[in-house]
């Protein structure tokens, strides 16, 4: 089971944005605090943008792009919840590729 031992996002739909909660971890979250501090962007918009940009490239063969084998049984180190206000129909598209890789979703996110 792919969800073996991950925290449990929670979501719920507020109109076109999806709030979800994930765990990440240290760097991750690092990344977005950066981006909210040198970009003025919010942790919310800076995923947005991570997000498409990620799934922008799923057709460009490039190394590294679909996760990596060796990292799907490692956790997040120092983990973080953080809460984030998505746009619905991206974090749906990113549920979905998460599935086809099987993974998750956060690990999607912290890749």
């Amino acid at each position: 089971d792919r969800t073996e031992g991950e925290s449990r996002i929670f979501s719920r739909d507020i109109g076109e944005k999806r709030s979800v909660t994930v765990t990440l971890g240290a760097i991750a979250n690092k990344i977005l605090a950066v981006e909210m501090v040198t970009r003025g962007h919010s942790s919310s918009m800076s995923a947005e943008r991570a997000i498409r940009v990620y799934l922008r490239d799923k057709d460009s063969a490039e190394p590294g792009w679909a996760y990596p084998p060796f990292l799907r049984a490692r956790r997040p180190v120092d983990a973080v919840q953080m809460h984030l206000d998505l746009d619905a129909e991206l974090w749906e598209a990113l549920s979905h590729e998460a599935i086809d890789q099987d993974v998750t979703v956060q690990q999607l996110l912290e890749h």
